[in-house]
């Protein structure tokens, strides 16, 4: 696992030693993704330039370094990643008689490139990536992604300027950089508390979308091209006849997945939560293992948010060396501090606090960690899936009778409302209602259903901004409610939320994460089977629960879903109060220019005085005046 960054200015008149310093202070703002090695590539003929941190994890010798050429000198590359189905592509590299000076994924990467090109290759790979291969014979630059987005890739260009780099920060440390927000993206932040791909909060960069790839050549505008797309559900294997056939095929898929992920030249360990996802990877990964594993967890003081119990009894249950953390307030307080170093766009999963606390404690003792990210998308794990289904159906019949029309318009706008002993955010919900039954399609109702401010509302005071939309019906073929979705998430919340938080999170560490329910072989597997497979008695991730009930006792899982919820909301309110007014203040928030100081303030104060739950909201604006303030924006 490393971390990239590069340019190629079209008319660069300073020479190499000055491109070799832009380079370094490019790369330098990654240090943390790479602390083991940096490289630097140089072309002779043009005006690229090319820089690598690395963190070693196969092949710790210098064989492994990066920048790294093919045998022939013809491609170069740097690379962020690790590649899980290397004996594959290195049988049919040795049947074209290439040799190989080491044994690192990066020398298959790019000696296949060579051998197959970009396009072939891509489609074989199996593993987390993002690259930049370059052919110094035809003078063509590749931007590649991986299949689902685990690792990222930002890039940028402006005044026949290409910028890139696995975080935001090399490209805002070039001095070719002119940065202005993109507030459309900063709308939707506000919404989903993270910026939905290929936006970025600047204008002029984008995050490469997961399954793309970008040619680049001199005098020629960069060419996104697609070589991935989700597979169609209901195309479920031909010789699986039934769920019982399935789930034990399934089973020997995840089973080698893990297998394949634990390869690895230094200590690896698992993230283990208690939960469905991590405690299958857990068994999975002991089960393959000659020897105790490591297993690492997060709990909290708090009673109701503390499920540290139950990881301890899935270790003890497989065996593995355990080892516990406790994310205390004065804890949080102090990783508060750093999130807008390493999250370099705003973001606002609170989840990243015991990320980052669960990261550091992990890097302790090993230098991978497998995770069990992935398998709430992949294996229909949310309640809103299913409560989301039957709300729209229940709408789509509504929309026939006045009356129901009538009475939400009027309970949506009612100030009496507030008045009422009424769960939390209940006018919220009435409205984000109200506005889905004017709706017919499946896309603008789930943007609703997820968004955090209702569709007439945000936080900022350009009320003539683009309206918050982050989905098409064209960006998957699903035509039902769920399948839409899941898929809809597997595009959009998957990378750019869970996956990127846990990027940012490990590597602020220097530590790999891997997902072996994001292995490819997996995902297509899933997505292939019928979506009723997943489901059971209103429950989704059937198949994964059956594979447990072989290995765990029921009420080691069978339990209602917590997720990694952190009591944010008590927090707020708390010893967190002095910290939330410094910057959602009257001064401090009209001090930007573009917040809605009234609409802001008035979540707070229902905050504080328990009328409403706006944690995820206010969270939002937290962390946004946090980075404003880090990055002069």
């Amino acid at each position: 696992m490393c971390g990239i960054s590069g340019f190629w200015s079209i008319n660069f008149p300073q020479g190499h030693d000055r491109a070799r310093e832009i380079l370094h202070t490019m790369i330098a703002q990654i240090h943390h993704r790479g602390p083991n090695e940096d490289g630097i590539y140089i072309d002779p003929t043009t005006s690229l330039g090319l820089a690598h941190k690395r963190l070693s994890i196969v092949d710790l010798t210098l064989t492994g370094s990066q920048p790294m050429f093919t045998h022939t000198g013809r491609y170069v590359i740097i690379y962020n990643g690790e590649l899980y189905n290397t004996d594959e592509l290195k049988k049919s590299l040795t049947s074209r008689n290439i040799s190989f000076r080491g044994h690192s994924d990066t020398e298959i990467l790019i000696e296949s490139i060579e051998a197959y090109g970009i396009e072939d290759v891509l489609k074989r790979l199996n593993g987390m990536f993002s690259f930049a291969a370059y052919d110094t014979f035809t003078k063509t630059l590749f931007l590649a992604r991986d299949q689902i987005g685990i690792k990222p890739l930002f890039w940028s260009y402006e005044n026949d300027v290409l910028l890139f780099g696995s975080e935001l920060k090399p490209i805002v440390y070039s001095p070719f950089w002119k940065g202005e927000i993109n507030f459309e993206a900063l709308n939707n932040f506000f919404h989903l508390n993270y910026i939905p791909s290929p936006q970025s909060i600047y204008k002029n960069v984008q995050k490469l979308q997961p399954g793309h790839y970008i040619t680049f050549k001199e005098g020629e505008e960069p060419r996104i091209t697609k070589y991935w797309s989700t597979p169609d559900a209901n195309t479920s294997h031909s010789f699986l006849a039934s769920k019982e056939n399935y789930i034990e095929y399934f089973e020997s898929i995840l089973s080698d997945a893990v297998r394949r992920q634990m390869i690895s030249d230094v200590p690896i360990g698992v993230f283990l939560s208690g939960g469905i996802d991590s405690s299958l990877v857990a068994s999975l990964m002991q089960e393959n293992s000659a020897t105790p594993i490591k297993t690492f967890t997060i709990g909290f003081e708090e009673d109701t948010f503390n499920e540290s119990n139950f990881a301890q009894e899935v270790a003890n249950h497989i065996g593995s060396e355990h080892y516990q953390e406790i994310l205390s307030i004065k804890r949080a307080q102090d990783i508060i501090s750093k999130l807008p170093d390493f999250y370099d766009e705003p973001f606002a999963d609170a989840s990243q606090l015991p990320s980052m606390l669960l990261c550091e404690h992990a890097r302790k003792q090993v230098t991978v960690c497998l995770s069990g990210d992935g398998g709430d998308e992949l294996f229909l794990g949310y309640d809103r899936y299913f409560y989301g289904d039957h709300l729209f159906k229940f709408l789509d019949k509504a929309k026939y009778v006045p009356f129901i029309r009538s009475l939400l318009s009027i309970c949506s706008s009612a100030k009496l409302l507030n008045k009422l002993p009424l769960p939390d955010n209940f006018d919220l919900k009435l409205r984000k209602m109200a506005y889905m039954l004017e709706r017919q399609d499946v896309a603008s109702r789930y943007q609703e259903l997820i968004s955090l401010w209702p569709h007439r509302t945000s936080p900022l005071l350009d009320k003539n901004l683009p309206k918050f939309s982050f989905t098409e019906h064209g960006e998957t073929s699903e035509n039902n409610n769920i399948g839409f979705m899941r898929q809809t998430d597997i595009n959009k919340y998957l990378p750019d939320d869970i996956l990127q938080k846990m990027d940012r999170a490990s590597m602020a560490y220097s530590l790999e994460a891997r997902v072996p329910l994001l292995d490819i072989q997996v995902v297509q597997s899933a997505l292939q089977i019928p979506n009723q497979w997943h489901i059971d008695d209103g429950k989704g991730k059937y198949i994964l629960r059956s594979i447990l009930k072989k290995r765990f006792p029921p009420h080691l899982f069978d339990r209602p879903k917590h997720g990694f919820s952190v009591p944010i909301a008590d927090w707020l309110r708390g010893d967190m109060r002095d910290l939330v007014e410094s910057y959602l203040n009257p001064k401090a928030l009209d001090e930007c220019g573009y917040l809605d100081t009234a609409i802001i303030n008035e979540r707070w104060k229902q905050h504080m005085e328990g009328t409403h739950n706006w944690q995820q909201s206010l969270w939002g604006v937290l962390m946004f005046q946090m980075w404003r303030e880090r990055y002069k924006a």
